[in-house]
């Protein structure tokens, strides 16, 4: 191209010299052909604007289509507009089985987190533990049921210690002590329907109740109820049947998590629940910085992390019903 020729659609890339007004192709050593000015330039493509124009298109199109379709992320769309959660109800499992690694990263966790509320005289949380001796209820142990304290010697001596007092079932004979896993029991003893409560779950997602005389089935009646508030959702920490150690268990433990992911994403998928999971890593290196990351989100104590929890929680029901059922199961 001569200086001072038109530019036409065809020309991939424009720059204009600032002091001669030379507008023409960049040239293979960047410089103004003719004053020798290395000039400023900007890049401009006619395929490259029309592709990205078709992809905010097909962006827009996907969004839409997944607000209309899908009812687990219309559900999410919705929510990221009202209030964040203030009431918290926290489930442990401290079943015999349970990985007690996992378990005390956990605790540590959780007591930290909870701390950032002192003063927060609106926020109200519930810790309880289950998998304890026994059978339905009577495996249940209420810890905690308070409003934040207002203080951290306040903290200290009512929060700290009942959450780090925490700790697994010792094994004992079966005859004489049932060792259970009531998962479906604890789930029915809190989902609550209450207004804007958030149910965080630390487990192995199985349940095991079968030294019982009375089997407790997956509470699908409760689930439903607790999820017809759209404040209310349910936040289950659960380790890999890998970490298990024992193949045969292993098995067993992969398909029972397998069954109860799909169970509880088919009634996400009908916008019946919003129920999310998550994957504490193999790796105990690992684990306790992705715990602490995803309490974050779990316990918002600041703007920021709401903001943050909202957007991550909108990007997991996007990819849900893209990946299909199987995509919280490793």
């Amino acid at each position: 191209m001569h200086p001072g020729s038109k530019i036409t659609r065809s020309d991939t890339w424009r720059f204009v010299c600032p002091k001669c007004g030379y507008a023409g192709k960049t040239p293979a050593d960047s410089r103004c052909p003719r004053c020798g000015r290395r000039p400023a330039w900007r890049p401009f493509s006619w395929k490259r604007g029309a592709a990205a124009v078709a992809g905010v298109l097909m962006a827009v199109f996907a969004v839409s289509y997944l607000y209309l379709f899908c009812p687990r992320v219309a559900a999410e769309f919705s929510r990221a507009v009202l209030p964040g959660p203030t009431r918290f109800h926290v489930g442990l499992d401290v079943s015999a089985s349970i990985d007690r690694d996992a378990l005390e990263k956990i605790k540590d966790s959780l007591a930290s987190r909870l701390r950032r509320f002192v003063g927060d005289g609106a926020v109200h949380y519930e810790i309880a533990t289950f998998g304890n001796p026994g059978c339905g209820r009577r495996s249940i142990s209420q810890r905690l049921s308070m409003t934040s304290p207002a203080t951290e010697d306040a903290f200290d001596r009512m929060v700290a210690p009942a959450i780090h007092g925490i700790a697994a079932a010792s094994i004992a004979p079966r005859d004489m002590t049932p060792l259970t896993t009531p998962l479906y029991c604890f789930l029915e003893s809190a989902l609550a329907p209450d207004s804007g409560r958030r149910v965080i779950i630390f487990s192995d997602l199985m349940n095991d109740d079968g030294d019982c005389p009375d089997q407790h089935l997956f509470p699908e009646a409760a689930i439903k109820r607790f999820g017809q508030d759209p404040g209310n959702e349910i936040i289950f920490f659960y380790t890999s049947a890998r970490r298990s150690g024992i193949s045969g268990r292993s098995r067993r433990l992969a398909a029972a998590q397998r069954a109860f992911i799909r169970r509880m994403n088919a009634l996400g998928d009908a916008g019946r629940v919003r129920g999310f999971f998550r994957r504490i890593p193999d790796d105990p290196l690992e684990a306790l910085g992705f715990i602490r990351k995803e309490l974050r989100t779990a316990l918002p104590s600041t703007i920021g992390d709401g903001m943050l929890g909202r957007l991550c929680r909108i990007t997991d029901a996007v990819s849900t019903a893209l990946a299909g059922e199987d995509s919280a199961v490793d």
